[in-house]
């Protein structure tokens, strides 16, 4: 009977744990989205909508929930939808949720792509995987450390391997000169 309780515990204390991680991740969360969304426009989601496809999901990381898969697998579509995907991106929702039925399903079928991806992401976790970072814009994304060095250009900017970075030159700051009363 104890043995019971103790198992109780513990899988409430992993939820627990799991809904604060979703808590203090959720603003970098919704940012992600927002920025992964931020290229299509409502009617471009109606046109995916009816077609059954979706926004590319290829440069998407999920690094941070990596270690949460069983618990993010819980995650509803209609939760997906209201917590994640309405702040992110409210005009797009409006958009999918005017069309009834088949966006619905679309969402559920969204999630289950965003599902994937993540479960792709942790098996290429568990593959030694390195972030690369562009010299030029800044962004990055997942490589395998073997493939690493093979990196020819940022899949962003379009930025060569070895090409100079134009750089502003800075700004000199603002001098301020007190004049001395006499």
């Amino acid at each position: 009977m104890a043995e019971g309780i103790f198992q109780q515990l513990k899988s409430v204390g992993s939820h627990f744990a799991f809904e604060y991680f979703l808590e203090i991740w959720k603003p970098k969360l919704i940012e992600m989205l927002r920025e992964w969304l931020s290229g299509y426009t409502a009617d471009e989601i109606k046109k995916m909508v009816r077609k059954g496809t979706f926004p590319d999901t290829s440069n998407l990381n999920f690094g941070a929930v990596q270690g949460y898969y069983e618990y993010i697998e819980k995650i509803t579509a209609l939760r997906l939808l209201e917590e994640y995907l309405l702040p992110a991106r409210p005009d797009l929702v409006e958009a999918v949720t005017r069309m009834g039925i088949p966006g619905a399903n679309w969402i559920v079928k969204l999630r289950q792509k965003l599902l994937d991806q993540i479960k792709g992401y942790v098996k290429q976790e568990k593959q030694d995987i390195v972030q690369a970072v562009c010299d030029k814009c800044g962004k990055s994304w997942p490589v395998p450390r073997e493939e690493f060095d093979k990196i020819e250009a940022c899949p962003f900017c379009g930025h060569k391997q070895g090409e100079e970075v134009q750089r502003e030159p800075a700004s000199e700051p603002d001098v301020v000169v007190e004049e001395e009363e006499s």
